[in-house]
Parts: structure tokens; sequence; C-alpha cells
């Protein structure tokens, strides 16, 4: 379940000469729909990755090596001096390998030496050396050129055959690319100002979150374009330690790029998409009943306008409390407010504007029998979007 935040608002009430104040809070609240119990996993195994970004995951040998990582091993045989094995780099780059050695159960003694040349020049591109006292190494290898690549084992004459395992990462330099759904994308870029674009396929109207993890922990800028690359939010999310490096973003159908800009450094993003269907009444008049346990969706898309709204009604039989769960997943805050149908009652300071995540709304002092709206809106920017639910308890 993911971290709640706290958060605090105040309403005043007033009604006549008199006045009351309506404290609305915010707690945690232990409970998960379906589809949150299915994002929480795949953040799960998104952290997993994100830690261990400095370490390949080796796959099957033979596979070419791309933005996946790929493992290779080739054997230096008893009384033999040398082994060798091939593999194709398709994209230009940087490669992060990491290679280690064993004969079994004996140690060994003799020092190793790893040679990459690209194949059609012969040109040697790096030189790894394994000692007894390090037989595992991890280096970061410049790839200028795309093309197949020969790995080289050179060492004294043995009487057991020696392992030679290799994992590899490439980091891909190109600046334009097809990000999938769910899928990671390894980058590399050492230019500053450098701009890599992610073309990204929306097959329905629904959100997304995108998770960007970087070398050292450094955080990353994205925003969204159009599909004729023009930005959609040029203010940007940062991602950081602070929100778990994502943003989420509420995205009609049709395709997007997601622009990372300035990063001189190794990193990962991926995105992933969830169908989200608003259940929202489109004005006050058209504003959809809340009732009890019974959750109702809304979303409010990046290209909307600020003078899009969502409307929401709840009638309260009798003066009492109202508590609502709120699941927010926002690029910015969206804007709440409470309206009393009443037009005797006004509600000052009726704002208020739920973090991502799941919190529980509550307001501190009873409200007078009758209708309520809870409007949700954009605040002042185009550059909110979000996906969320309400359902009174």
């Amino acid at each position: 379940m993911r971290r709640i935040k706290q958060i605090a608002i105040v309403l005043a009430l007033v009604m006549g000469m008199s006045g009351q104040t309506i404290a609305i809070g915010a707690e945690e609240v232990n409970q998960n729909t379906q589809v949150e119990q299915e994002e929480n996993q795949d953040q799960a195994k998104e952290q997993t990755q994100q830690e261990n970004i400095t370490v390949p995951v080796g796959l099957q040998y033979g596979e070419e090596i791309s933005e996946e990582a790929v493992a290779f091993q080739t054997t230096i045989e008893a009384l033999q001096t040398t082994s060798e094995v091939s593999f194709k780099v398709p994209y230009i780059g940087q490669l992060q390998l990491k290679v280690s050695a064993n004969n079994g159960t004996e140690a060994i003694t003799q020092a190793i030496v790893l040679h990459l040349k690209e194949q059609t020049s012969q040109e040697e591109i790096k030189t790894i050396t394994l000692t007894p006292e390090q037989l595992t190494n991890t280096v970061m290898i410049p790839i200028k050129k795309a093309g197949n690549y020969t790995m080289t084992a050179e060492t004294a004459q043995t009487n057991r055959p020696i392992s030679i395992e290799g994992n590899a990462v490439l980091y891909r330099g190109d600046t334009e690319r097809t990000l999938s759904n769910r899928v990671s994308a390894c980058t590399y870029t050492t230019e500053a100002g450098k701009t890599v674009l992610y073309k990204i396929k929306i097959p329905k109207n629904g959100r997304i979150v995108i998770h960007g993890k970087v070398f050292e922990d450094k955080t990353m800028n994205v925003e969204i374009l159009n599909s004729k690359k023009v930005s959609l939010n040029p203010k940007k999310s940062t991602l950081s330690a602070s929100n778990e490096y994502s943003t989420y973003y509420a995205l009609k159908k049709g395709a997007y790029y997601i622009r990372v800009k300035d990063m001189n450094s190794c990193y990962r993003i991926r995105y992933r998409f969830y169908s989200y269907a608003s259940q929202a009444g489109t004005s006050k008049a058209k504003a959809v009943s809340l009732t009890k346990k019974k959750t109702k969706k809304g979303i409010l898309y990046l290209t909307d306008s600020t003078s899009k709204e969502n409307w929401f009604k709840v009638t309260l039989s009798k003066k009492q409390k109202l508590s609502m769960i709120i699941t927010s997943y926002n690029s910015e805050k969206l804007q709440y407010q409470l309206v009393s149908a009443n037009s005797q009652v006004t509600i000052r300071n009726s704002k208020f504007y739920p973090p991502n995540g799941v919190v529980r709304m509550k307001t501190g002092d009873m409200l007078p029998k009758g209708t309520y709206y809870i409007k949700v809106s954009k605040t002042t920017t185009k550059n909110a979007s979000g996906a969320y639910s309400i359902m009174i308890e």
C-alpha cells in the first residue's frame, strides 16, 4: 500500500448571523480496489528494478543486446589459452557490462584479460582484466557504432576450464524511439540540453503512471507532447525520491510523446496505462449522486481546459458529519470544492486539494441536513490532470 500523506483543511460554515467551523482532515485508509492492488504490485516490482538499476539482470545467452539485459557465457577449455563470444549491439549508447570468472571449486591463480572489439574494424573498444583478487568487474563502455562485437578472453594455460560469464545492458543513445506499455527503456545521453523523445500510444481514454530512475538518484524532468510534438505541460513534472520517481497523467486516446531533457547520465524510464472512465456530471445541474459505500470515478484530461468541471452531489437526511474516501492519481493536485445547495448556507475556505494516494476526508463538525455538491476542477493551470475516485462512508 502506498504511503498516505496527512493534510488538514478548515472550512468555515456560516448560517445567518452565527458561525460554525467545519474541519476536514485526512487519515490513512487501509483498503484498496482491485486496480489499486494491481498497481501496488506493479510498483513493488518497479521498486525492485529501480533499486537494482546498476546491476544488470542476465537473460539467455545468444540473445541480442538491446534495452533489455542480456547474459553471455564462454569457456576457456583445459589446456587452452583463449576463447571468444560474439554478440550484436543494435544501437549506439553506453554498454554496462559485468563480467566474472570461475573454474568450479578451485581458486583461479592467474589473470584473465578480456578484449572487446568491433568486428568490422577490429578496433579494440575496451580491455578488462580479472585478477585472482578481483574475479568480478563492472565497466561502462561507450558504443559509438551499432553492429557486431567480439569478446575474447585470454589467460595462461590451465589444467581446468575457466568459465567467463557476462551480463550487459545497453543504455541507448538514440534521440527518438517508441516506448511500449509496461516495458522499461534504458537511455544514456552525454550532451547538455540533449532531448530524447519516447513515442507512446494510448489505446483508449485513461491514465498513465510514468516511472523514471537515474544513476546516483538524480532527479528527472518529464513532459507530455501531443502527436505534433507540442508540449501539453511545459511546466514539466519532476521525478524524485519525494514522489517515488513517478508522476501521473490523464490522457485521451491517441499518440503522444514523453520528452526527457538535460540528462547527462544513464537512466531507465517506463509507463503503465490504465483504462479509466469518468462517471462524473459535467455541470452542477447534471451532478451525479454519491451514495454510501459506492465508488464513483472522475477524470480531468491534460488536454481539458481549465473551465472543465466534474460534479457530484450528496444528500444528508439529517445533521451529521460527512466522511469520504478520495483516491487520486494526479500530475498536479486537482481542486475540490464543497458547495451547499441551500442559498442561505455559505461555506468559506471550501476548497481542498487531496494529494496522490488514498485519504479519508472527514468534517470535524456536523453539517446541516440538505444537499451538498462536490466540484472537481483544474486550478488555474492546464498542467494539471488526473483520475480519481470518491466514496461516501
